[in-house]
C-alpha cells in the first residue's frame, strides 16, 4: 500500500510537471505570436505611411494632368468656335487653376490666349505613378493583414484603375500633332517663339488643322475624366489609410 501511494504521488508530480511545461510552451508560443503579429503590424503601418507618400506624389502628377487637359479642352473648343467651325453649343469645363492662363478665359477673340492654346496643344507630361510601396506590401505578403476591408477594396480599385492612366495613348496623338505641324507648316510652338501670325485664322484657313483639333478634343476629354477618377480614388485611399493607422495607434 505504501509503495502504491508513493507511485501515485510521483505520477501526479510528473503529470503536474508536464502540465507546467505545456503551459510554459503555450505561453511562449503566444508571446512569440504576439510579437510576430506586432512586428507585422508595425511593418504594415510603416508601408501604409509610405503608401500615402506615394499617393501624394501621384496626386501632384494627376493634378498637373487634369489642369493641362481642362485647359486643352477649353482651348480646342475656343479655337474651333472662334474659327467658325464649331457651330453647336458646348458646356465649358470649370477652370481648374491659373497655371496655364491667368484669370477667366476670354469669350471674345484674344490672340494671346489663342497662342497659348496652340502651345498647350503640343504639351504633355510623362506618366509618373509610384508603385514601390504597394509592390513591397504584396511581395512581403502582408496585404492580407489589412483588417479594414474598405481600405483593401479602395487600394485594389485604385491600382486596378491606374493601367488606364499609364496607357496614355493621348500622348501619341499629341506627338503626331507636333509632327504634323512641323512637317506641313514648319510650326514649332514654344514659350519663346510661336511661328504663326494669327492662330485663329490659321485654324480657319486650313481644314486639315481643324480636323486634327476636332480629333484631339475627344481624347483630351477622355483623359480629363479618367484622371479625375484617379484623383478621387487616390484621395479616398489616403483618407482610409489615415483612419486605419490612427485606429491601430490607439489599440
Amino acid at each position: 500500500m505504501l509503495t502504491e501511494n508513493k507511485f501515485s504521488k510521483y505520477l501526479l508530480y510528473a503529470i503536474g510537471e508536464i502540465i507546467l511545461v505545456v503551459i510554459g510552451i503555450l505561453i511562449a508560443l503566444s508571446i512569440n505570436n504576439w510579437n510576430e503579429n506586432k512586428k507585422t503590424q508595425n511593418q504594415l503601418s510603416l508601408i501604409l505611411y509610405n503608401l500615402i507618400e506615394d499617393l501624394n506624389d501621384d496626386l501632384e502628377y494627376l493634378y498637373d494632368e487634369v489642369e493641362l487637359h481642362e485647359f486643352r479642352i477649353s482651348c480646342f473648343q475656343y479655337l474651333l468656335e472662334k474659327s467658325d467651325i464649331k457651330k453647336f453649343e458646348f458646356n465649358r469645363l470649370p477652370k481648374q487653376s491659373d497655371t496655364w492662363w491667368q484669370g477667366a478665359y476670354p469669350d471674345t477673340i484674344n490672340l494671346k490666349y489663342a497662342e497659348k492654346c496652340v502651345m498647350a496643344s503640343v504639351y504633355d507630361y510623362n506618366v509618373n505613378i509610384q508603385t514601390s510601396s504597394i509592390d513591397e506590401m504584396k511581395n512581403l505578403g502582408i496585404f492580407s493583414n489589412i483588417k479594414n476591408n474598405a481600405l483593401k477594396k479602395a487600394i485594389n480599385k485604385y491600382y486596378g484603375f491606374m493601367p488606364q492612366i499609364r496607357q496614355d495613348w493621348n500622348r501619341d496623338l499629341i506627338t503626331d500633332w507636333r509632327k504634323f505641324l512641323l512637317e506641313n507648316y514648319d510650326i514649332i510652338p514654344s514659350e519663346e517663339i510661336l511661328s504663326m501670325v494669327n492662330p485663329i485664322e490659321f485654324v480657319k484657313d486650313n481644314k486639315s488643322v481643324s480636323t486634327r483639333i476636332r480629333a484631339l478634343e475627344g481624347p483630351a476629354q477622355y483623359r480629363f475624366y479618367n484622371v479625375n477618377i484617379a484623383i478621387n480614388l487616390a484621395e479616398e485611399v489616403i483618407q482610409l489609410i489615415k483612419e486605419e493607422v490612427s485606429a491601430s495607434d490607439t489599440e
